[in-house]
C-alpha cells in the first residue's frame, strides 16, 4: 500500500490484490465447510451451480460497471434508475449487516469458547458480552480509515482463512495417502445431492446468498491507481480464491469427519482436531482457533467500512443525510 501527497491532501492507495483480498475476507470463510461437507463429493455441484449462475455474472458486471463508472452501487443504480432508488439499494446494503454481525460473531465466540472453555459456547451471557464488545471494537478500528481496514481484513483473511484451508486440504491428501478409507463416498454416484424437494431447493438458494457482497467493496474503487484495469483484477483474483476457499475445506472436512460428528458452530474445530490429532501434532488446534477468529474479525471490518462509506458518500453529496450524519474524523470516516 502507497501514499501520495498533493498539497496538504494526502492520498492513500491500496493494491488490487488488496482489494481483491478484502472483497475475498467479506465473502468467503471457513464456517460453512463443516455444513457443506455433510454432502461429500455434492458439495462441489452446491457451489459451482450459484457460482456459474450468480458469482460470475455478478462478479463480470461489477467489474464492467466500476471500470467505467466509479461510485459503486449507488452511481449504477441512480444513473440507470434514479438517485433515490440509488440511494435506497446503498442503504438495502447498509440495512442487511444488521441482521449479519449477531450470526459473524456468535460463531466467534463459539470459536473462541472452544479454545478456552467449550462449556461458554452455550452461555448466552457470554455470547452477547462477546457480540457487544467485538462489535464496537471493529467500530474503532473501520473509523480509522480505508488503509487500516485494508491491511487488517486481508491479515485476516491469509492468516485466518487461506492458510487453515491451505492446512486442512495438505493433511487431508496426506490422511487419503496413507491409506485411510474417506469418510464420505468420493464416487461419481455421489457427485449430485441426494433430491428432497423443497429442502434442496433452500440449500442451493442459500449457496446463492454464500456468494452475496463481491459488489460491495466497489465504494473503495477510488482507493485503487488504475480503477479501470485493477478493479476487474481484483475481482477475477477474488472469484477464484472465493471458489477455493469454500469447495475444498469442505471436501477435505467430510474425507476425515464422518457426517454425524460435525455441529454447524465447532465443525472445523473439530476437523482440525481430528486431523492434528491424526498427525499427533494437537497442540495446534488452540492456534487455528486463534486465526479463525482472526479472518471472522477481518470480514467483519470489510463489512463494517464498506456500506458505511457508501452511506456516507451519498448522504453528503446528495444532502439524503443530515448534517451531523455526514461528520467525519481525521482519516475522512
Amino acid at each position: 500500500m502507497t501514499a501520495t501527497t498533493t498539497g496538504a491532501t494526502t492520498t492513500k492507495y491500496i493494491t488490487w490484490v488488496t482489494l481483491a483480498l478484502m472483497t475475498t475476507s467479506s465473502v468467503a470463510s471457513l464456517r460453512s465447510a463443516p455444513t457443506m461437507a455433510v454432502y461429500g463429493l455434492a458439495c462441489v455441484f452446491l457451489y459451482l451451480v450459484p457460482a456459474l449462475l450468480f458469482l460470475l455474472p455478478t462478479s463480470l458486471v461489477a467489474a464492467e460497471l466500476a471500470s467505467g463508472w466509479q461510485g459503486g452501487v449507488y452511481r449504477w443504480v441512480g444513473d440507470g434508475l434514479s438517485k433515490p432508488l440509488g440511494f435506497l439499494a446503498v442503504w438495502c446494503q447498509f440495512a442487511m449487516t444488521i441482521f449479519y454481525y449477531p450470526s459473524l460473531l456468535a460463531y466467534v465466540a463459539s470459536t473462541f469458547a472452544y479454545i478456552i472453555h467449550p462449556s461458554l459456547a452455550s452461555n448466552g451471557v457470554y455470547v452477547a458480552i462477546v457480540i457487544i464488545t467485538v462489535y464496537w471494537a471493529g467500530v474503532y478500528i473501520s473509523s480509522q480509515g480505508t488503509k487500516t481496514v485494508a491491511g487488517l481484513s486481508s491479515m485476516g483473511l491469509v492468516i485466518g482463512t487461506l492458510i487453515p484451508g491451505t492446512v486442512l486440504v495438505l493433511l487431508g491428501l496426506v490422511f487419503l495417502a496413507q491409506g485411510n478409507a474417506s469418510a464420505a463416498p468420493m464416487d461419481g454416484d455421489h457427485l449430485l445431492p441426494a433430491w428432497a424437494g423443497l429442502a434442496s431447493l433452500v440449500l442451493i438458494v442459500n449457496n446463492f446468498l454464500s456468494y452475496a457482497g463481491m459488489e460491495m467493496n466497489a465504494v473503495h474503487v477510488s482507493s485503487l491507481r488504475n480503477p479501470g484495469r485493477e478493479f476487474p483484477r481484483a475481482m477475477f483474483l477474488a472469484s477464484g480464491l472465493v471458489l477455493l476457499i469454500f469447495i475444498l475445506p469442505a471436501l477435505a472436512i467430510s474425507w476425515v469427519v464422518p457426517a454425524a460428528n460435525l455441529s454447524l458452530t465447532a465443525g472445523v474445530m473439530q476437523a482440525f482436531d481430528g486431523f492434528f490429532g491424526h498427525f499427533g501434532i494437537d497442540f495446534l488446534t488452540p492456534i487455528v482457533g486463534i486465526a479463525l477468529v482472526a479472518a471472522a474479525l477481518g470480514g467483519m471490518l470489510t463489512w463494517l467500512a464498506g456500506p458505511s462509506k457508501g452511506l456516507l458518500l451519498i448522504g453528503r453529496s446528495e444532502g439524503y443525510l443530515p448534517p451531523v450524519l455526514t461528520r467525519t474524523n481525521a482519516h475522512g470516516v
